[in-house]
């Protein structure tokens, strides 16, 4: 296969530079992009990279998708805990958790994450959009508009959240919230 090709060009580069963090990387990610996952080599290579920098936030966030594979939602989100940890100001590694939980089906776990999210991070756009966008697909319009809201609130100039907010609306069989959303992007745009 062209995984297994691409490996062993990688095992080649880490013959001649053991240490390459990028090359290591792209090895352990392999094993994750595979039809047949290989969480635990894929977990070798990451932990490789972490004996070396505990710090990597790349084999961190790394590391903890192929425990989710493994079924390790606690040892995943701990991991991810650790980025929060390392990268405060960042909201990222929050909603990574709660996705985590939502991919899992852990809708109450999920749902208590982006309210942190939104506490530590109250000018973010993000918890809102995300959560939005699980919203919609299950079809929870009137919980997705509520999120959508906000997010619009927080940042009234970005046209592509007033937009899927109109889409939405539209699924949601509201023409005419639909119709007001696309006229403030007309307006704007």
């Amino acid at each position: 296969s062209q995984f297994e090709q691409g490996r062993a060009n990688l095992n080649k580069a880490l013959s001649i530079d053991p240490n390459d963090p990028r090359t290591r990387m792209l090895l352990g990610r392999s094993y994750l992009g595979d039809k047949n996952q290989n969480p635990d080599l894929a977990i070798e290579q990451f932990d490789i990279l972490l004996k070396a920098d505990p710090k990597n936030t790349d084999a961190l966030r790394a590391k903890a998708e192929a425990l989710a594979v493994k079924g390790d939602i606690g040892g995943a989100v701990a991991l991810l805990q650790q980025i929060v940890v390392l990268e405060p100001a960042n909201v990222e590694p929050e909603d990574d958790i709660a996705e985590l939980y939502l991919s899992k089906k852990m809708i109450d776990a999920a749902r208590k994450q982006f309210a942190l999210a939104i506490k530590d991070h109250p000018k973010a756009t993000e918890p809102w959009l995300l959560q939005a966008e699980y919203d919609r697909s299950e079809k929870r319009y009137a919980q997705a508009a509520q999120e959508y809201d906000a997010a619009v609130a927080l940042a009234p100039d970005d046209l592509r959240t007033t937009f899927e907010y109109g889409k939405m609306a539209l699924e949601a069989k509201d023409a005419a919230k639909a119709i007001d959303l696309f006229n403030k992007v007309l307006a704007k745009d």
